[in-house]
């Protein structure tokens, strides 16, 4: 798995409030300790790594009329 790094410059970031698993929460937060990071940056960082990836292969199967929409 890459190593994830984030820029650390908090004037950048734009924190909201989400509900997430506490299993994936505690999880996250002792990866997060791992690599001196807090666990807001650690899920951002896997987030807008993985996200696009996943919206590039949403639009994708729209546009080739194979995705189910009404979904979460």
């Amino acid at each position: 798995m890459p190593l994830i790094t984030v820029e650390r410059d908090m004037a950048k970031r734009n924190d909201v409030t989400v509900k997430v698993d506490a299993e994936a929460v505690r999880i996250a937060k002792i990866a997060a300790s791992f690599k001196d990071m807090t666990l807001a940056e650690y899920i951002s960082a896997l987030v807008m790594e993985h996200a696009p990836r996943d919206i590039d292969q949403g639009h994708t199967e729209l546009t080739k009329g194979t995705k189910k929409t009404g979904g979460r």
